[in-house]
């Protein structure tokens, strides 16, 4: 469901990509954090944390390499991380 979620906003942001509208990675940030907030069903069920520093113990972090990462966008269910999403912004390309 959460790659339903990530395609429907990704088609929408294509518009503002292909136009030249964004500027910076940041700016491609926040419109995705938009797009999936102005969505009902998704912000029920999800939510988003932008740029956390990751820090904790436990083998599933130590394993994981995330331990002292940012990364763009964390979504999670509760207490649990369901995602971790690191975008990157090309101007002058195609979003893919």
């Amino acid at each position: 469901m959460l790659e339903e979620y990530f395609a429907k906003s990704w088609d929408a942001l294509r518009e503002h990509y292909e136009s030249g509208q964004i500027t910076s990675e940041r700016h491609l940030q926040a419109i995705l954090f938009s797009l999936l907030n102005a969505d009902p069903d998704f912000s029920e069920t999800y939510s988003i944390s932008i740029e956390p520093k990751i820090a904790g113990e436990g083998d599933d972090l130590t394993k994981s390499g995330l331990i002292g990462t940012i990364p763009d966008m964390i979504i999670s269910v509760g207490l649990e991380i369901v995602a971790v999403v690191e975008l990157k912004f090309t101007p002058r390309a195609v979003p893919k």
